[in-house]
């Protein structure tokens, strides 16, 4: 066999620049609550939902009943297919019940990040135009409430659903996610109890509006972390998100047996889409152990709720640290030891996040006139962000000032732990500033050591 023949075989010609993957398992070409009304025929009384820390249980017949009574009070709202509706919350039966509402009469949910502040939610609300909004009124020492009144004081004296706010323009209706004749009530907010009452699962609206959508329909907004500043909200269709559930399910190879444990944020992707939806496409139990993240209400629900899979990040269980994008080296053996990175982002506890966005928060500042943000090793986390700071002329600031300024403003994961005050930044002859000599400054700083990966 000659050298040209064995090139032959081994290397075949390229005759078309489109890769096809596998195509005996067909792509839904549903809608969402197309999808999920037939999955409620097949096995109506099967659990679909345990959500621990809330005690609540639902069937498949009876998520069904409470989404579309959900959708109708949504409507109700005078919201209409195509119209944005925030959820800012952690993980409970009502975020399910929204996902679910929304698709079902062509509403776009948009998720926002529990950990936002103030400066994201503002861009947030307003780069999407949400006419609605679905919070918690609060959570440890986070108040949402507290933050809206900050973006929208009009609430205050605002009839529910009607709100008219100069930094909000766009927002009507917010709704806070309460317990059942608990509490206060907040002037300017409908309770999500009440607003669930007004809805009517039997509703003629709910068919009439389904008849309309189309599985390529946007259903879903999620926001990335912005490379280039803030973040960018992609917008998802029925098609999108419900095949990636599906086919998610599918490697997992789930059936009406598994019973999913949730702890990760449904706010992601990974909770709302590779957990909620990997579920419900193959009619298999969704679990969520606990509102936020806590190691011994996931094992012990885990255990109490006969869990068959778990979902999770590195640092949910080990102090980790995942890579994406990185270079490596392999010894002999084929093991692989991460040395660098090949893209600038920065990986906290699981939290994707661009030094860029952080960058052009800190330009804000006054007295700031130059910043640069890396990211170091550390034991608990992976990483964290360290933040070079040069001044104005003639100024002087703390690293509690920094702090002090982006409290409240951006998400706490994205403060910076470690801040130095610098006079310039290592640059090469031409100019660029070498990031990786920060990197390793602060390492010998802090007298950290970079962890083998292998």
């Amino acid at each position: 066999m000659t050298a040209a023949s064995v090139n032959t075989l081994t290397a075949p010609l390229l005759t078309r620049s489109l890769s096809r993957g596998a195509t005996d398992v067909p792509l839904i070409e549903q809608t969402l609550g197309d999808f999920f009304d037939a999955m409620v025929v097949r096995q109506p009384e099967h659990e679909a939902l345990v959500s621990a820390h809330q005690r609540v249980r639902y069937t498949y017949r009876e998520l069904q009943a409470a989404s579309n009574q959900l959708a109708s009070a949504l409507l109700g709202l005078g919201l209409a297919p195509g119209d944005r509706v925030g959820i800012w919350s952690h993980n409970n039966a009502q975020w399910l019940l929204m996902q679910l509402a929304t698709a079902k009469v062509g509403l776009i949910l948009v998720n926002i990040n529990p950990a936002y502040r103030v400066a994201e939610l503002d861009y947030a609300l307003n780069k999407v135009a949400c006419k609605a909004l679905v919070t918690m009124a609060r959570f440890k020492t986070s108040d949402y409430v507290g933050m809206l009144r900050e973006l929208a004081p009009e609430l205050s004296t605002a009839q529910p659903g009607a709100l008219q706010s100069v930094r909000l323009p766009h927002l009507r209706s917010v709704v806070w996610i309460d317990e059942p004749g608990q509490g206060d009530e907040l002037p300017g907010l409908l309770r999500f109890s009440a607003l669930l009452a007004t809805g009517n699962a039997a509703d003629p609206r709910l068919a009439a509006t389904a008849k309309l959508l189309h599985a390529t329909d946007p259903i879903n907004i999620q926001f990335t972390s912005g490379t280039t500043g803030f973040p960018k909200g992609a917008t998802l269709t029925h098609r999108n998100i419900l095949n990636n559930g599906f086919f998610i399910g599918e490697a997992m190879k789930l059936t009406p047996k598994d019973r999913l444990c949730i702890p990760v944020p449904l706010y992601h992707c990974f909770g709302m889409v590779l957990g909620n939806l990997a579920c419900l496409t193959h009619g298999a139990t969704i679990v969520y152990p606990n509102d936020g993240f806590d190691a011994l209400s996931v094992l012990q629900t885990v255990q109490d709720e006969q869990c068959t899979g778990l979902h999770g990040v590195p640092t949910m269980f080990i102090a980790g640290w995942m890579h994406t994008g990185d270079l490596a080296t392999m010894d002999a053996e084929g093991y692989v030891n991460i040395v660098g990175r090949i893209k600038d982002m920065v990986i906290r506890g699981g939290e994707n996040i661009y030094p860029r966005e952080i960058e052009e928060f800190l330009y804000r500042h006054p007295q700031i006139q130059d910043v640069q943000v890396v990211g170091i090793p550390d034991a608990k986390y992976g990483e964290e962000l360290c933040a070079w700071i040069i001044l104005k002329q003639g100024q002087t600031l703390t690293e509690d000032d920094i702090k002090a300024f982006c409290k409240g403003q951006i998400a706490h994961y994205k403060v910076p732990r470690h801040i130095r005050f610098v006079s310039a930044f290592p640059m090469t002859v031409t100019g660029k500033i070498q990031k990786f000599k920060i990197r390793e400054e602060m390492k010998l700083q802090l007298g950290l050591q970079e962890d083998k990966t292998a």
